[in-house]
């Protein structure tokens, strides 16, 4: 997929709603993108400024709406990092 600025409504996912994930939606906000966190606790710092929340029973939901998933490091969903890696026919192994 190729992008442009000019593009709105790129959706970026955020499995995780820690800090990090604060830092990188209010960056982000420079830019004409929609963030997306999936996450336990609505109340986490990113959901807060998030354009959608997601619970982590809805990861496919998730990762069907956004353009693109990152992860902030503090926690991954590993159903969705499977998911999304299935999605686009990527070979992951996740190690505990």
């Amino acid at each position: 997929m190729r992008f442009s600025l000019q593009n709105s409504k790129f959706k970026i996912g955020i499995l995780g709603g820690g800090q990090l994930g604060w830092m990188l939606i209010l960056e982000g906000r420079k830019f004409p993108f929609e963030f997306y966190v999936l996450e336990r606790d609505k109340e986490a710092p990113a959901c807060k400024l998030a354009d959608k929340f997601f619970p982590p029973e809805d990861y496919k939901s998730f990762v069907d709406e956004c353009d693109v998933v990152t992860f902030e490091f503090e926690y991954v969903y590993d159903n969705a990092l499977e998911y999304a890696a299935e999605k686009i026919n990527y070979s992951l192994q996740l190690k505990p």
